[in-house]
C-alpha cells in the first residue's frame, strides 16, 4: 500500500489524531523498543512480531491472558495503574501504549517517552473494530504494518472458519465469569465477546444494560432468566469457587445447569486485542460440539 493510497492516508491521518504525550512521537515505523501499559496492546505487539522490552504485571498477563505468551525476556514495570517510572525510565523506551485507564500517569511518563493511546473501549467505535485499528496503529507505529495486516486477515479466517463450523448452533451463548461464588460478571452490548459473537452468526442470551466495558455484575438469582442459554464459563475461575459451586445451591438450581448447558473454557481477556477475539472464537466450537440446537 503506497502513501496515495486513500487507506493508508486515513490510517496516518488517524494516528495523527491519537492522543500522544511527553516528546514529539517516533518517526512512523520507527519505534524498536515498546513499552505496553495495557495487557490488549502488549497482546497485539506479540502477535505482530514485535517483543516490547516492559509489560505492567506479567505474572497476571499470564493468568488472565495467557496468549500470546510474554517472551521471558520482557521486564515487568509494575501496576498498570501505577508503573514503575524508575523501571521504565531504565527500559529507555521509544514508545510507551496505553489505553485510557493509565490517563491520571501520562504527564508522570511524559519526559520518559511519547506515549500512543489506544483504546478499546472508547465508545468511538464497537470493541472489535477498535481492536482491528489498534493492531493496525502498532504495526504502523513499529514498522510491522504488514504482518499487523496479515494479523486482522488470519482473524477473519478464523471467524469465517468457527462460524461455519457452529452454524447449526441456535440457542443464544450466555459468557460469564465468576467474580466469588454468588456474582458474575456477564458480557452484553458494548463488549468485545458479544462482538465476536455476532461475527460468528451467534446471539448474546444477555440484553440487559452494560457498563461501559460491556458487562454487568448479577448474582446468580439474576441468571435464572435465561432458562434458555447455553452458560460459557470464562476462566480464571477464583479459587474455591468450584467447589462452591459443586454442592447443592442456587447455581445448581438454575436451568442451563440442570439441564447440562455450561461450559467451560480457559482465560480470555474480554478488554484486550483481537488475539482475545480469536481466542474466544477458536475456544467455541470444541465445547459446543454435539451441543443441541
Amino acid at each position: 500500500m503506497t502513501l496515495a493510497d486513500p487507506r493508508r492516508r486515513r490510517l496516518l491521518a488517524g494516528l495523527a489524531a491519537v492522543a500522544w504525550s511527553g516528546a514529539a512521537p517516533p518517526a512512523l515505523g520507527a519505534a524498536a523498543r515498546v513499552v505496553a501499559i495495557d495487557w490488549g496492546l502488549a497482546a497485539t505487539l506479540v502477535s505482530i512480531g514485535v517483543t516490547p522490552v516492559g509489560v505492567a504485571e506479567i505474572p497476571l498477563y499470564r493468568t488472565w491472558v495467557a496468549e500470546p505468551a510474554l517472551p521471558a525476556a520482557v521486564a515487568d514495570i509494575g501496576l498498570r495503574t501505577a508503573p514503575n517510572l524508575e523501571r521504565l525510565a531504565a527500559l529507555r523506551p521509544d514508545l510507551i501504549v496505553m489505553g485510557q485507564q493509565t490517563e491520571n500517569a501520562r504527564a508522570l511518563m511524559a519526559p520518559i517517552a511519547p506515549a500512543l493511546v489506544l483504546d478499546i473501549y472508547s465508545g468511538r467505535r464497537t470493541p472489535l473494530a477498535a481492536a482491528r485499528e489498534a493492531a493496525l496503529s502498532l504495526g504502523v507505529a513499529t514498522g510491522r504494518e504488514t504482518e499487523a495486516r496479515a494479523f486482522i486477515t488470519a482473524f477473519e479466517r478464523t471467524a469465517d472458519t468457527v462460524r461455519a463450523r457452529l452454524a447449526g448452533i441456535d440457542r443464544p451463548l450466555l459468557p460469564i465469569a465468576f467474580l466469588d461464588a454468588r456474582h458474575v460478571r456477564v458480557y452484553g452490548r458494548g463488549s468485545l465477546l458479544a462482538d465476536v459473537l455476532a461475527r460468528l452468526g451467534l446471539r448474546s442470551a444477555y440484553e440487559g444494560a452494560t457498563n461501559p466495558w460491556g458487562f454487568a455484575v448479577l448474582g446468580l438469582a439474576e441468571l435464572a432468566s435465561h432458562s434458555d442459554a447455553l452458560a460459557v464459563v470464562i476462566g480464571p475461575t477464583p479459587p474455591g469457587v468450584e467447589a462452591t459451586l459443586a454442592r447443592p445451591g442456587l447455581w445448581r438450581a438454575l436451568p442451563f445447569v440442570r439441564e447440562g448447558r455450561v461450559r467451560s473454557i480457559g482465560p480470555v481477556w474480554a478488554f484486550g486485542d483481537l488475539s482475545a477475539a480469536a481466542r474466544f472464537a477458536q475456544a467455541l466450537p470444541p465445547v459446543l460440539a454435539g451441543s443441541a440446537p
